[in-house]
């Protein structure tokens, strides 16, 4: 049995000494695999083992607590806290108005302070517990408009400003509790921040302006210019990306909080708290306790920190290793594809091991043990390129989680990932061995007439089943879900797979049979080869496609977010958004926009507040009050969103909500109509310039699934046009419309239901719920612009850019991890194509030199095999492409998104992006190949 292990291990590693080419590319392809499953897994680790040790820091203590600032409506209890706190004092209230929409905003005040303090004075915490807190000088709407006081950095020397910045105003001698915030020359904030005029700024702000350690500032609302002592990385300051977006999208600053004081008619108040305790080991109980006291406070312990970060790694490392297992999963295309060729390219040396005595068995063991071996010294080498790997992704979840992530090489993740790949490595290669074991020894005799055997097909079905069972298991360590369900997905997964072969076998047979050739000899010779390897070629595919699949859907997904944001700003009717408060203050913003230089166009957008008196129908004639319409609606048939699974009365239910606010109770636009409207319509006709003098008023209705299937052009419907008084009471109007028709569905940058009608029916007594202007203004006139605006209460102007950079970030931040794994998917579909070409020119090195040898010029031999392998790559792109598209396409139609969204030069580039990893991967394999002298081949082949 020894001398047996002995001479197969001896004879499998004489073979792949003897290929080494083959060798180099069959390891690569489990390597590829092995990297994936390494690095991701090892990231996961540290961003494990970075969360585990910081929870203090992260958290800022050992309970932190936030003012909220809104509670249920089914919840008196809290509404009578927060009123009985505003009435003591504790908490500050003030009312934001919005484009139209109040929102009401609470802090804690000084005498908040003194509570708290008081509250832990007297209970079992008593000297055991410290706090400190931090605060804002602009609240996020203030940052947002740019408006507010603190918001705006300006560099004495330059005149250069930053906007939009966010505002740390703390304690620098005792905040934080734990860990330091560290300046980017190795000082901390207690060193700097000394005195009220020293500020220190953010990283992210030297984007806009030029500014070092040592100037002078001014921050608007103050009385004071601040020195600049320090610049400060974002990570050291923003601990959660998504609660403190505007800080790390347009920069911040930290003051001290004796520099409120410099700061003219700004109230201190407080938002954020941290609380350190003597034994930390407390931090449940005081939680508990403190957020029993003051019902206003949303707290977190370290243990909510601890148990909120274990499920969020949990989830991040199933994910990272289910990738990573089917990157590697892709790889073993290239071993099955080598030891195929293995088992051809020997299979005079298998008759003669068989003439000699040796049983179908025992050569099957010869091979599998060939395998075997690939499987370990490939994981090795994977495990190498894993951690190598690591330092090139980590940057990415250092930006999603807003920390540094130290590298660890920890045993587990290569352990992992070299048991998982010799496994795979294994049994992948297990299918194409039991061919050799058919070998007939007769081929020694007649080595010429040789053809390729094949395993019988309960053999390799007993064989593929087995793989599908030890992949089911190791999907289910990873996932920690039940084996029948693991071998359920695998098994489908496999099965897609098979029939995406399929699909892929026959295309690459229709082109090479129905494509023209062109009278191009070597376009003519490819697509011969195509033929000839039909098999290997959709292996090959199925590895492109599934790498670039998962890639251009995530990537085109992206694009179209950021397409529909753009083309809905284009479509805004400027470049700036400008909220007014009333009628009143409309009139001095128009006199300034008429005026002011630069500003190239503009219009206003009234929204009116609409009550629905009755609706009659023009089919029917029946009229239906608003209480008698959603009434109606359990007589009704009407289709629903497919992704609403309730029950009747739920569906019923939703459907009302929805009709209440598209239909019933509308904010609808009054819109000037100076031209026939161009909208595009789901039925009837848009505005036209006649039907704003008519006596009956048109209106248009944006498109709705229950108002889509319920109105009809011609149907009257009656409104009360309501305003709100500010001092009280409101002033009410009836106007009667007739629905000149339905506009198909499009997103625009508006604060109302999308419906609309002629400005000039509506009553002038009746003020509107929302006043907004769009204005068309040059960029470097915009600053001043809204220096001007400032100036008229209750206004301000928003650059509608910033709803892209927003959303922009949004989208990057949510997509970058995903996009980095299904890039290293692709990576691996690259390395498979390599080991494919590598395998290809092995079989063909006769045939190349046949080519050399008449005359063909090396460049010649390596443009046919680039062009065989760029038509591959270019099926593989439009495969995986488009059925991103597809994906893409279909989601823009059930979300109603305009086609013109869809990112049709994003899907082109990345198919070119296929060709290229195609023929790159083709190149590295291809080169020496065709490079060979052909006596030299001839002689020896």
């Amino acid at each position: 049995m020894f001398d047996q292990l002995k001479f197969y291990l001896k004879h499998s590693f004489n073979d792949l000494s003897v290929n080494k080419r083959l060798t180099f590319f069959a390891l690569l392809s489990i390597a590829a695999g092995v990297a994936a499953i390494v690095s991701l897994q090892t990231l996961s680790l540290m961003i494990s083992r970075t969360l585990e040790d910081n929870l203090q820091e992260s958290n800022r203590g050992d309970v932190s607590a936030v003012v909220v600032s809104s509670f249920g409506e089914d919840d008196p209890d809290t509404e009578l806290a927060y009123t009985q706190a505003v009435e003591d004092g504790i908490l500050t209230e003030e009312e934001i108005n919005i484009f139209g929409q109040t929102d009401t905003s609470y802090l804690v005040s000084e005498t908040g302070i003194e509570a708290i303090q008081t509250w832990i004075d007297e209970s079992d915490f008593a000297g055991e517990a410290t706090f400190t807190y931090q605060t804002a000088v602009a609240d996020d709407f203030s940052i947002l408009v740019g408006t507010g006081n603190g918001t705006n950095i300006t560099v004495e020397s330059t005149g250069e400003q930053a906007s939009q910045v966010s505002s740390f105003v703390v304690d620098p001698a005792i905040y934080p509790f734990y860990g330091e915030i560290t300046m980017l020359d190795g000082s901390t904030l207690a060193e700097v921040l000394q005195s009220p005029t020293d500020i220190v700024i953010g990283e992210n702000v030297l984007e806009t302006i030029d500014v070092n350690v040592g100037d002078t500032v001014s921050v608007n609302g103050a009385n004071e210019l601040f020195t600049v002592r320090g610049i400060v990385a974002i990570e050291e300051a923003v601990q959660n990306p998504l609660q403190d977006i505007f800080a790390g999208l347009f920069g911040f600053y930290i003051i001290g909080q004796d520099s409120i004081a410099l700061f003219d008619d700004m109230s201190i108040a407080y938002d954020d708290f941290f609380f350190q305790l003597d034994d930390p080991a407390r931090a449940q109980e005081f939680e508990d306790a403190l957020g029993e006291a003051f019902l206003f406070f949303s707290t977190t312990s370290t243990n909510d920190l601890r148990d909120s970060n274990e499920v969020l790694v949990e989830q991040l490392t199933q994910l990272t290793t289910l990738m990573g297992l089917i990157s590697l999963l892709i790889g073993s295309i290239g071993i099955v594809n080598t030891m195929q060729v293995i088992v051809r390219r020997r299979m005079l040396e298998v008759a003669v091991l068989k003439t000699l005595g040796m049983q179908g068995g025992q050569i099957t063991l010869l091979f599998l043990t060939e395998a075997f071996l690939l499987g370990i010294i490939g994981s090795l080498v994977g495990i190498v390129l894993g951690w190598l790997g690591t330092f090139a992704i980590r940057g990415a979840a250092e930006a999603i989680f807003a920390t540094q992530l130290p590298f660890v090489l920890a045993p587990a993740p290569a352990i992992n990932g070299f048991i998982v790949g010799v496994i795979v490595a294994t049994v992948f290669g297990f299918l194409p061995t039991l061919a050799a074991a058919q070998v007939r020894p007769g081929i020694v005799i007649r080595p010429q007439e040789g053809v390729a055997p094949r395993a019988g097909w309960w053999q390799s079905l007993l064989v593929l089943i087995f793989i599908i069972v030890v992949i089911a298991l190791i999907a289910q360590t990873i996932l920690g879900s039940d084996f029948l369900l693991s071998l359920g997905v695998v098994a489908g997964a496999f099965i897609g797979a098979g029939i995406i072969y399929v699909i892929l076998w026959v295309l690459i047979w229709l082109v090479g049979r129905l494509f023209p050739s062109f009278g191009l000899v070597d376009l003519k010779v490819s697509l011969r080869q195509m033929l000839a390897s039909k098999g290997r070629g959709a292996s090959t595919l199925l590895a492109l496609v599934i790498g670039v699949f998962s890639l251009s859907t995530i990537t085109l997904f992206a694009d179209a977010i950021n397409n529909v944001l753009t083309e809905v700003l284009e479509g805004s009717g400027g470049n700036v958004l400008i909220s007014v408060q009333g009628v009143n203050q409309l009139d001095e913003v128009e006199a300034l926009l008429t005026g002011f230089d630069g500003v190239n166009s503009y219009r206003v957008s009234r929204g009116y507040q609409m009550e629905l008196v009755e609706w009659q129908d023009s089919e029917t004639g029946e009229t239906f009050s608003s209480e008698a319409l959603l009434e109606s609606l359990t007589d009704r048939d009407i289709s629903f969103p497919p992704f609403f699974n309730g029950e009747d009365e739920e569906r019923i239910e939703l459907q009302q909500e929805l009709l209440t606010g598209t239909f019933i109770s509308p904010v609808v636009e009054g819109r000037e109509i100076i031209e026939d409207g161009t909208a595009q319509m789901l039925i009837g006709t848009d505005l036209t310039v006649e039907d704003a003098q008519s006596d009956i008023p048109k209106i248009i209705f944006a498109e709705d699934p229950i108002v889509s299937e319920i109105l009809n052009p011609g149907d009257l419907v009656t409104y009360t046009v309501v305003s709100q008084n500010p001092f009280g009471g409101s002033t009410t109007e009836d106007v009667t419309f007739e629905i000149a028709g339905i506009t198909a569905a499009s997103i625009t940058l508006s604060f109302d239901s999308g419906s609309y009608a002629p400005a000039n029916v509506f009553p002038e007594s009746v003020t509107p719920a929302s006043i907004s202007v769009f204005a068309d203004v040059d960029e470097d006139r915009l600053p001043a612009l809204r220096q001007e605006l400032s100036n008229i209460q209750g206004t301000f102007a928003l650059p509608t850019s910033i709803f892209t950079r927003l959303l922009t970030s949004l989208v990057q931040t949510f997509t970058a991890f995903p996009t980095l794994v299904a890039a290293l998917g692709l990576v691996v579909g690259g390395v498979v194509i390599a080991n494919s070409v590598a395998l290809a020119t092995m079989e063909r090195r006769n045939e190349i030199a046949v080519m050399k040898a008449v005359g063909l010029q090396r460049e010649r031999v390596l443009g046919m095999l680039l062009l065989e392998n760029s038509i591959l790559g270019l099926l593989g792109g439009l495969i995986g492409v488009g059925t991103g598209l597809i994906g893409v396409i279909a989601f823009a139609q059930t979300a109603d998104v305009p086609l013109d969204a869809v990112p049709w030069l994003s899907a082109f580039g990345l198919m070119m992006l296929c060709v290229l990893v195609a023929v790159v991967a083709a190149i590295t394999s291809a080169w020496a190949a065709s490079g060979e002298k052909p006596l030299t081949v001839l002689r020896y082949e």
